[in-house]
């Protein structure tokens, strides 16, 4: 395995041709969810069969960022006028294959934030397998608001990964539809055998043509018809003649039924996209008749899929790539509603056998300003720490304590009496004075205020280096042996005598009494006030071999960083990058570091 190299290709392939608890810490921001388009070269086909002639569906496929106003990151803002966002739609293939169900997309423009998780607790069993056992995991990352935006990732539903049990589908109106899994599945071959996807044309007095989606589905056996009115509760149910029973749904009924079914559907699946399109383009109108006071080009479009829907019923071969994919939205999770991304994928991480160390807030003075009036700025982001087994290496990190803790002064009075004097517990009537301030400082806390960092380079989410130098001081070994991989421990000695040594031999037979409180309760300040003699690195092998830097693995490397900070604490890197661009902006970036590196390693005769 190569050291301080950035390895091109996605990160659970590039992961899996890596040995074995060889790497001491992990440090990584994944791409998060319902962001950013990083480009068609990151996608990547996920799960499914390795041996499968894919076949996915082409479809047009927009910038994620443009929300379609004139902000920064839209194409009608600066930047699209600048040329930095191409404004013309790309056609590629997207989606899930129609013979496998393995899914072609970029990490974090899943259709559904549980296939996101999914893939993402994926490379980080990978992470798992080449960590050493005393090895940590350290996840920078983000939350996202559900919105009619959100569902700007094309695609449809796996039926493979998704979760046993009912799921309910919002329509107009407060219309909801609840069903099984399995349900969905047996609807969509019930509309693709037998069902029959139209739009209706009307032409009204004043020649304004209206247009109304329908479907309908005719059979003898009444009891398979019936049920599909019964599960979806959609539509009616009629009896015509020859004893034909005809489940009929419409309007914007049929739009969702259509939208629903979707995944399922093979031989009607461009007549059941130009449904949906209808209906989403369309507003409700008094029994579900579309069409009214609408725009001129607004009617020409409904024109356009009135007709192409007529030549698909006559089985006329029709390119309708050109139509966006239908929206999957569930109900489970409202718009404007956060996602809670950061909370499902630490429970999945636990749920896989990682144990989670602590939840750090990335608290951000400088963040970026919202123009949201109904909710507060969001100022931080999450890092997650996890370790691979219950013990592991990690070198404690101290923080110099406040201006206003040292000058407290409640410090070296003795105990007092609380306020309060109404605890029932003998102890805690008592303040917590006669307490020593600790000079070299307390253990480091789990709120970091740390700004962001402007970067000229063509990258979007670079972190700030500062937010990556205390996990890697901290999870990643400065000496390991290059024979049985073991570190070695930070031992520092201290002068004077520890509290334990001082509390010696006092007499603790009146401890609970107020006296023997005063007495014994706290050591004498300079049991927290000891001098350090030396800091010393003892090694906890004996194999007599000499000891090489730790490495630091960063599965999305992006502008690097990780690596940037590893090389500044004489530590070295691994990364995984698939987007070659940034691989070489981050090789512009170490390129000082690494020449220095070589240059220390000639001077040291290594």
């Amino acid at each position: 395995m190569k050291t301080n190299h950035i390895y091109q290709g996605d990160a659970l392939s590039v992961l899996k041709t890596l040995p074995e608890k060889s790497i001491n810490m992990c440090m990584t921001s994944p791409p998060y969810w319902a962001l950013r388009d990083y480009g068609r070269e990151t996608d990547t086909i996920w799960d499914g069969d390795p041996n499968c002639e894919h076949e996915f569906e082409v479809v047009v496929k927009k910038n994620p960022m443009d929300r379609g106003g004139k902000g920064q990151n839209d194409i009608g803002g600066i930047n699209g006028k600048m040329g930095k966002y191409n404004a013309v739609d790309t056609k590629c293939e997207v989606g899930f294959c129609k013979k496998c169900g393995a899914w072609k997309g970029q990490l974090g423009l899943e259709p559904d934030f549980n296939l996101y998780i999914k893939h993402l607790c994926d490379i980080f069993d990978e992470v798992k397998r080449v960590l050493r056992d005393d090895g940590t995991l350290w996840v920078n990352i983000s939350d996202t608001f559900v919105s009619q935006g959100t569902t700007r990732h094309k695609g449809y539903e796996d039926t493979k990964w998704k979760a046993k049990g009912k799921i309910s589908y919002d329509g107009p109106s407060g219309l909801k539809v609840t069903l099984q899994e399995y349900q969905r599945a047996w609807l969509g071959a019930l509309l693709d055998g037998e069902g029959c996807f139209q739009i209706h044309k009307q032409i009204r007095k004043n020649s304004v043509s209206s247009y109304q989606a329908d479907i309908s589905v005719g059979m003898i056996d009444k009891g398979m018809v019936e049920y599909a009115h019964q599960i979806t509760g959609l539509g009616s149910l009629t009896l015509q003649k020859r004893g034909v029973w005809d489940w009929g749904v419409r309007g914007q009924q049929a739009g969702l039924l259509a939208r629903i079914v979707y995944p399922y559907l093979k031989i009607k699946r461009k007549q059941a996209k130009l449904l949906v399109k209808l209906c989403k383009n369309s507003k409700k109108r008094k029994g579900n008749t579309i069409g009214r006071h609408i725009k001129p080009e607004n009617l020409d479009f409904r024109e356009e899929l009135f007709i192409l829907n007529k030549k698909l019923n006559q089985r006329e071969d029709v390119d309708v790539s050109n139509i966006e994919e239908p929206q999957q939205i569930l109900s489970s999770v409202k718009p404007k509603s956060l996602a809670c991304i950061p909370f499902r994928f630490a429970i999945e991480m636990v749920n896989r056998g990682w144990i989670l160390r602590n939840t750090i807030i990335w608290h951000k003075p400088s963040c970026m300003p919202s123009s949201a009036r109904d909710r507060f700025t969001v100022d931080f982001e999450y890092l997650f720490f996890f370790s691979k087994k219950k013990k592991y290496y990690f070198e404690q990190q101290l923080e110099p304590l406040a201006e206003s803790t040292l000058k407290d002064k409640r410090l070296d009075k003795g105990l007092v009496r609380h306020k309060s004097g109404k605890s029932n517990m003998p102890n805690s009537q008592y303040a917590i004075s006669g307490m020593s301030a600790n000079s070299k400082g307390r253990n480091k806390r789990t709120v970091w205020h740390i700004s962001p960092k402007p970067f000229k380079e063509s990258h979007f989410a670079v972190y700030p280096p500062e937010l990556c130098e205390t996990p890697i001081k901290a999870g990643c070994p400065k000496y390991v042996c290059k024979k049985c991989g073991k570190p070695k421990i930070l031992k520092i000695k201290l002068g004077g005598k520890s509290s334990a040594e001082l509390m010696k031999g006092k007499d603790k037979s009146h401890f609970k009494s107020e006296q023997g409180q005063k007495e014994n309760i706290r050591a004498p300040r300079e049991a927290f006030e000891r001098e350090i003699i030396s800091k010393e690195y003892k090694s906890q092998c004996n194999c007599n071999a000499s000891f090489e830097s730790g490495i630091v693995l960063d599965p999305f490397f992006g502008a690097g960083t990780t690596g940037l900070v590893a090389l500044k604490q004489g530590k070295r890197f691994v990364g995984i990058e698939l987007n070659p661009e940034y691989i070489e902006i981050a090789k512009r970036r170490l390129a000082p570091y690494l020449n220095q590196s070589k240059l220390d390693e000639v001077g040291n005769g290594k």
